[in-house]
This record gives structure tokens, sequence and C-alpha cells, in this order.
């Protein structure tokens, strides 16, 4: 046990204070202290420890170990040398200063090795977690390829050993191992299938896909099971279906599994219907809803129908049809590697209507050809994308779509200034590296024709041809691969596709507010500025933000004031709030966001994550 006293304890001595107090092997036998407002104070008196102003009389416990000095005072020092215990240190006011910093140092390296452990630990229990369903799904999956090759193995046991059977036993043997054998087949196929989804090593070929004209097709192929079964098909496909980009074989393995499962369990006489809709929720893209008449699903079911290898039981049906399990689990895979969602709404004993909505751009309204050249009779943006890659032209296409914007390919560069001249596109995108004449060429070659002259044209390639591009008259560059977060913004920059949201800064600190507008500019926003609440409220009301950034702490009204008022007006009650400040008080946190910000951040914080969540907000 190390025995010590701290002299002089203003802010240097309740730093000490806060750091010895709570350890076990340090014991302060007292402070001495002639200001009564000091902040050491109140923390001596929660802790018991004595407090004198004759910092001399302490002198008088020979078992100190050491003497803080924080008055930064050198005749104290001199006196406390002088009148020390024998084998006592004294630590001047700079030396106490060190060991702050050492000891805070240390309690930051002990508080980063605890949360290396806790993340450790939460890593190890995702890994055990992941274990555990390995070792369900390996376990799942013997079962189920046991009983299909059971069934194979005892009726061929039975015909091994009665070679003399009936005709018509034996057909009836050899139609059940065959439909087991089928059975398994599908089995392994769809396990296969599912493995390869989940790891994403399935290649597959996006295009555009006339939803409507896939499902009629689907329907047409389904018509003999539904005839068998007696279930009449029905399906309705609204207009201005937009298409969608996808692999087309996917698709129908969706379509399949949700159109064989409504057939199956329907009753004779009974309904399928798929509907197909644009709609913009729960996300914005094609909609398409696959209707039965059947069995429904039991209210605890519907949490697992999606999960590997549920089959759904029911008392309804006799006949109870067979499948993998997996169908319904590969579908979820499907429409969620295209970002989209898949849901279930079923009544028991009266049917389910399975949806699926896939991503895509908002419906375009068919106009004729010669509208469609002509660049001010177009509403949508129409992109250009030349590569001769084929596979990185579709890349680019299939992300450019789903952002709203038409998009026309080219191969080459001959194909590149022939379309350029035809469509009059808003964008170009452009790979440098072609057979034939090369993308630098193109460039001068556009560049160079008054008709096409002013089309912006964004250089995507695999060398850093940035500033030769620029030199040739490209507007900007991308490397490969692409990031299609990157692609999306600098097309959107490059086109002025919307109006530069408008963020008000309010916050009394310049420095702050000049910074924040800086970057915030750089990344395409227009910026307000206030420098005490007040002058933001009026600013809001006049300027309509769409995002108010707001600090705590300002003069003439604080900012829990100003997000009150904000909410009390019409104008301006749904304008987003992100508090930045430097009151990092949990209880400031929640009355913030209580009475209405979206997020709150301190300025110690990484202002990385403080832009990513302006950007979520604002798109």
């Amino acid at each position: 046990m190390n025995n010590i006293i701290i002299i002089g304890a203003g802010k240097g001595g309740a730093a000490l204070l806060r750091i010895f107090c709570d350890d076990k092997e340090i014991k302060i036998i007292g402070i001495a202290e002639i200001n009564p407002e000091s902040p050491a104070l109140e923390l001596a008196r929660q802790y018991n420890i004595p407090i004198t102003n004759d910092f001399l009389s302490l002198l008088e416990n020979k078992d100190i170990d050491a003497i803080f000095n924080v008055t930064g005072s050198k005749e104290v020092e001199k006196l406390l040398t002088e009148r020390k215990p024998e084998n006592c240190e004294v630590i001047g006011y700079e030396g106490s200063k060190l060991i702050i910093k050492l000891i805070d140092e240390r309690k930051k390296n002990i508080q980063e090795i605890e949360e290396h452990v806790k993340k450790l630990e939460e890593i190890n229990e995702k890994l055990k977690e992941t274990d555990n369903i390995k070792t369900n799904f390996i376990s799942m999956v013997s079962h189920e390829l046991r009983t299909p090759l059971t069934s194979i193995k005892a009726f061929a046991e039975i015909l091994l050993s009665n070679p003399d059977e009936d005709l018509e036993t034996r057909k009836e043997f050899l139609t059940i191992i065959n439909n087991e054998s089928d059975r398994l087949s599908r089995l392994i196929n769809d396990i296969l299938d599912l493995s390869k989804i989940e790891a994403g090593k399935i290649e597959w070929k996006l295009k555009r896909i006339d939803l409507g004209v896939l499902v009629q097709q689907m329907l047409s192929s389904f018509q003999v099971l539904a005839s068998e079964k007696r279930v009449r098909l029905e399906a309705e496909v609204f207009e201005d279906i937009p298409a969608v980009y996808a692999d087309k074989d996917s698709l129908i393995q969706v379509l399949t599994n949700l159109l064989s499962n409504a057939i199956k369990f329907t009753f004779p006489q009974g309904r399928v219907r798929v509907e197909i809709k644009f709609t913009e929720k729960p996300i914005c893209g094609v909609l398409v809803s696959v209707s039965d008449t059947g069995i429904g699903i039991k209210e605890e079911d519907i949490e697992v129908v999606f999960e590997k290898f549920s089959q759904i039981s029911s008392d309804l049906m006799t006949d109870k049809p067979q499948g993998t399990g997996l169908g319904l689990a590969i579908s979820m895979q499907i429409v969620t590697r295209y970002e989209g969602k898949i849901w279930v709404e079923s009544e028991f004993g009266k049917g389910s209507t399975f949806y699926f909505v896939i991503p895509s751009g908002k419906p375009v309204k068919k106009v004729a050809k010669e509208e469609v050249v002509v660049k001010k009779k177009r509403e949508e943006k129409l992109i250009l994308v030349v590569d001769d890659e084929v596979n990185a032209c579709k890349f680019l296409s299939y992300h450019l779509f789903m952002k709203g914007y038409q998009v026309i390919e080219a191969h080459n560069a001959e194909e590149a200034i022939e379309k350029t001249r035809t469509y009059l596109p808003d964008l170009i995108t452009l790979d440098v590296i072609m057979p034939g004449i090369g993308g630098f060429d193109v460039v001068s070659i556009l560049k160079n024709d008054p008709q096409t002259k002013d089309i912006p044209i964004l250089i995507v390639s695999i060398i850093d041809g940035k500033d030769k591009g620029y030199c040739f008259g490209a507007n900007a560059h991308i490397n490969k691969p692409v990031d299609k977060s990157e692609l999306i913004k600098k097309v959107a920059v490059l086109l002025d596709k919307k109006e530069k949201k408008k963020i008000l800064i309010a916050d009394d600190d310049q420095g702050i507010v000049k910074a924040i507008g800086y970057t915030l500019n750089q990344k395409g926003y227009q910026t307000i500025e206030a420098y005490n609440g007040e002058e933001a409220l009026n600013k809001m009301i006049s300027e309509l933000p769409d995002l108010v950034i707001l600090d705590i702490i300002m003069p003439k009204m604080n900012g829990y004031e100003v997000i009150q008022k904000m909410r009390e007006k019409p104008e301006t009650k749904n304008i987003s709030i992100i508090v930045l400040t430097a009151y990092n008080i949990k209880e400031g946190k929640v009355r913030a966001l209580s009475l209405g910000a979206v997020d709150y951040f301190t300025k110690t914080n990484e202002l990385e994550y403080f832009y990513k969540e302006i950007e979520e907000i604002l798109g």
C-alpha cells in the first residue's frame, strides 16, 4: 500500500483524486486546499479523505510515500522538500501532470484492450453460431438424403429377394424407386444451388427482363400440372411495368418454386392467381404476387417457411405433396441477392399469397422513336455505356438502370460514335482500352463535334489515364474495378441530376462551421451558416433547408430550444436535425433525441460516420 498526500488540489488535484481514489494499492492520507470552490473538495468528501488548509500538518504522518505538489509554487515545493519524512518523494507540478498523462494513457490502453477482448468474444460467439448452423445443416442434409435412399434400398431389396413377384407389384415398386430417385436428384441439385448462391459462386447473366412476359410463359408451362390437379390459373399484368435487370434462369427458379407450391397445395377446383405491378413499397420495383385458395399456413409456421428443409405440415390434405424443403430458402437467397424482398401472407384453411419485389427503375411511358432521340422531349436521362467487355457493360448498365436512367450500350469505338450522334445521350461512360480506335480518340472526336461536344464523358478504365483523359476533354475518371457508389455519385454530379440539397450549419464556433461547410460543399451540398440559435431559427424559416446540423451550446438560444421551436412551426417541423456538439453528456443526447433530433454526434467522434449519416439522410 502506498500512502500519498496532495497539496493544492485544484483541477490537477481533482484529476489525481479521480485516478487514485479507485486504486486499491494507493491510500490518500489527506489533501491540502485553501480554495473553497476547488472541484477536488467534493470528490474528497465523497471518499472521506481528510481536508485541511494547513499542509504542514499533513507532514506529521511519517508513513507518507509521496507528496504531490500541484500548486505550481516553488516556495511550497522547497518547504515540502525540507520538511518531508525520510524516504518520501516530492513530486512537483510537471511531474504530477506527467503521472496523470501516463495513468490516463494506461487506462485508455486497458480500455482499448477490453474493447478488443469484447470484440474477439463477439467474433468467437459468431463463429460458434456459424459452426452450429453448419452442424445443423449437415444433420438436416443427412436426414433428408437418407429418407429417399432408405426407400430406394428397401424396395430394391424386396425386388431382389422376390424375383417371382407379379408384374403389377414389381411395376408399383419400380415406380416408387423411380420417384424417390427423382426426389433425391432434386434434393441434391437444390443443395448445390443453395450452397453456390450463399457462397456467391453462381455467375448470373444480367439482362433486361420483362417480368410480365416471363410470367405468361411460365403459366403456359404450368398449365398441364394445373389441369391434372383441376386448378384454374389466372394472371393480371398491370400497365407500365418497368423492365428489371436480372438473370432470367434465377427468376424462373423463383417463379417455379412459388407456382409449383401454389398448385400442389391447392385443392381441386381451386384457383392460383399471379399479379405483376409496379410498387414503391416496401422498395421501388416490380411486385409479383402468387395467390392460391389452398390449405394456407398456420401462424406459427409463417416465421419458418423460408428456412432450409422447412416442411409445413397440415391435417387438411391427406395426399401430402413432398418437396425438398429448400425451394423457398433458395427463392429467398435469389431475391435477397437482387436486394429485393420476399414474404408471405396466409390464413390457415383459406390460402396463401407469396410476394416478391425485384428492384427496378420507375415506369417509363412509351414514346415514339423520334421523341427518344430528341433530348428535350426525353424525361429520363439517357446514358451511353461504352466498353468492349460485354460483362463490364452489363455491370454498369445494371446499376445505372436501377437508379432510374435509360441506358444504351456500345461495344467498340465506331458504334459509340454512331450512337452518340444518333441518340445524343446525356452522358457517356467510356472505356479507353478498345480494339481499333482507342477511347481517347473517341473523346477527341466527340469533343470536336459541335453536336456532341457538350455531352459529359466519364472515363471508366483499368489504367490511370486521368490526366490524359482531361487533356482530351473528358469530364471525370473512375478506375476499374468500379465501385457502384462512386459510379452513381460521379454520374449524378456530371448530370446535375438533382438540385443540390441545402444544409444549415448552426454553431457559434466559426472554424467548425467553415470546416464542415467546406467538406459538405465538396460532396455536392449547398450550405447555409448560422452562429447563434436565433439566427439558425430565422434562416430555417427563410431558407427551408433539407437538413440542420446543430450545436447545443450557443448564444441567444441553445440547441434544445431551437429544436423545440422548430417542431412547433409547420414549415420547419419536418426538417431533419443532426446534433454535433462538444456537450458529451448521456442525458444531453437523450434529451436531444427525445425532442426530435435524428442523431447525436460529439465533436470528438470520428467525423467519417457523421458524414455517412448525412448521406444516408439526404441520399
